[in-house]
């Protein structure tokens, strides 16, 4: 399943040496009994984490790992953390090594890295997934990204891509590269966690995949951004004309969201 994999771990650019002992106990851990795979972004060394479960697993042994998962997190050293997208003012744009984004500049091997991961996954066998990091790149959760194409069946989906420092008069630059045009594609969702919806896209998807999942969401977690939106998600619309029930919906958080007085 991941083929190549160990072929493409030298075209990660990780400093050496990486420190194995501390890496296997602080930068990613595995949880045998729910077939859990977590990475951890340390803040100086966003791909070390990544680096380091393929460098602690022989090829075999981690075709198995992935193969077996049923979740996968990747999340931030701290909570909260912006060091990763980098301001073009500060990194040359025409440098091969970083990805261009409309704001920002993101390095390439951290993009390789997590693809080396998702692809060593067998398609339709993940329940949970889990991204806690401000940026969210493209090929991920995007309309043709790995979740909706090769995990469509998941029933937990959890994103906190809230900026660390948008203000309530700012626009955070990392939520309007981030695209997840693809949760239109999930229609088995029980949970569903989003914390940093920003741009007025986001809130018109999100509509679509609360209304597809009206009938199955148990949890159901939304906290935007101070930044006004536009639209609003279904389940605030408390005078809406084409009203939607939550018949197993048993816990229930929203923040920072508008919710209209009009009739």
């Amino acid at each position: 399943m991941v083929g190549n994999l160990w072929q493409s771990v030298g075209e990660l650019e990780v400093d050496r040496p990486v420190h194995i002992t501390m890496v296997r106990q602080n930068w990613y851990d595995i949880v045998p009994h729910n077939r859990e795979l977590r990475i951890v972004m340390p803040r100086q060394k966003p791909l070390a984490g990544v680096a380091s479960f393929l460098s602690c697993h022989d090829q075999q042994n981690a075709d198995l790992v992935l193969s077996l998962l049923k979740e996968l997190a990747f999340v931030a050293e701290t909570p909260v953390q912006n060091n990763l997208c980098h301001d073009r003012a500060l990194h040359d744009r025409h440098n091969p090594q970083w990805s261009v984004g409309n704001r920002m500049l993101i390095p390439k091997s951290l993009v390789l890295g997590i693809q080396l991961i998702l692809r060593g996954l067998s398609p339709g066998s993940l329940v949970k997934f889990t991204w806690c990091y401000p940026w969210l790149p493209r090929g991920i959760m995007n309309s043709n990204g790995y979740i909706p194409r090769f995990q469509p069946q998941i029933v937990s989906l959890e994103l906190y891509t809230q900026a660390g420092d948008e203000t309530g008069t700012g626009r955070s630059s990392i939520a309007e590269e981030i695209s997840v045009d693809g949760l239109v594609q999930l229609r088995h969702l029980t949970c569903l966690v989003w914390h940093g919806i920003c741009p007025r896209r986001h809130a018109l998807v999100l509509d679509t995949c609360i209304r597809q999942n009206s009938g199955t969401l148990e949890r159901l977690d939304l906290r935007f951004s101070r930044r006004a939106v536009d639209r609003t998600p279904s389940v605030a619309r408390a005078h809406d004309r084409d009203p939607v029930e939550f018949s197993n919906l048993r816990m229930l958080t929203l923040e920072n969201v508008p919710i209209s007085e009009s009739g």
